[in-house]
């Protein structure tokens, strides 16, 4: 069977198997809105495509950029996304009605939205199935000027899970 023409052998794959994974990611690291979350999953993605063929590590590759793509959508001012919008040609799925989450779930992005930045970019990084030593490697990459290391990695978990845990409690929620 072949693929699409002009794609990259393995990005189609790729792409069906991960894009919902990472648009949970950003929402978990972000506590990005849904419609953002599409926005700068879609870019990183075009990213991807243009430069498959160098890439090493997609699945690693794909959340560092994508969390770049949504950190510079939100600097951006408030104007480029409103002219962005009505240039859109096509409306954006509804994703709570697409994908079952369960209350649990959505609870818990709720309070993932709600701890300081790093801990909910660890815990998503977590989530996803990465060791802390791998976390402190991909955050250092991706900020030369601030290395993390694994210990700094296992202290924003150990925070953020005593902070999840505490606010779920508080929400009613069991753990």
């Amino acid at each position: 069977m072949a693929g699409t023409p002009g794609v990259p052998s393995g990005f189609e794959e790729f792409y069906r198997r991960d894009h919902r994974r990472i648009l949970l990611f950003v929402r978990k690291a972000r506590g990005a809105e849904w419609g953002d979350a599409w926005d700068a999953v879609q870019a990183g993605f075009v990213k991807a495509l243009e430069r498959w063929d160098r890439i090493k590590d997609p699945s690693t590759w794909i959340r560092t950029t994508v969390l770049r793509e949504f950190d510079a959508q939100r600097r951006r001012p408030r104007e480029d996304f409103q002219r962005a919008l009505r240039a859109q040609s096509g409306e954006q799925p509804d994703f709570t009605a697409q994908w079952d989450l369960k209350e649990e779930t959505r609870q818990v992005y709720d309070c993932l939205t709600r701890l300081p930045r790093r801990q909910a970019e660890v815990m998503a990084w977590t989530f996803d199935g990465y060791k802390p030593g791998e976390i402190a490697r991909i955050l250092s990459e991706a900020n030369p000027d601030a290395p993390t290391n694994p210990a700094a990695v296992r202290a924003s978990l150990a925070l953020a899970r005593r902070r999840l845990r505490e606010s779920l409690l508080d929400e009613g929620g069991t753990t």
